[in-house]
């Protein structure tokens, strides 16, 4: 899924995989979703609310230097 805008500053915010659960799984993987947020849970918040499913987890991402 394509992140979305939000109005965090640039500095403040930091990157986010959010894997869900959706309704049914066959295949084992879980479907995640990428987004900008201030910390683990306002990432773990904005996920749930935007696919409307439960969170099994939450990544930062960090950028490769």
């Amino acid at each position: 899924m394509k992140r979305t805008a939000n109005t965090i500053p640039a500095s403040a915010a930091r990157s986010y995989r959010c894997f869900y659960e959706p309704a049914s799984s066959e295949s084992g993987l879980l479907p995640h979703v990428d987004l900008d947020a201030e910390d683990g849970s306002a990432a773990l918040h904005a996920a749930h609310t935007k696919t409307g499913h439960p969170i099994a987890r939450v990544e930062r991402l960090e950028r490769a230097s």
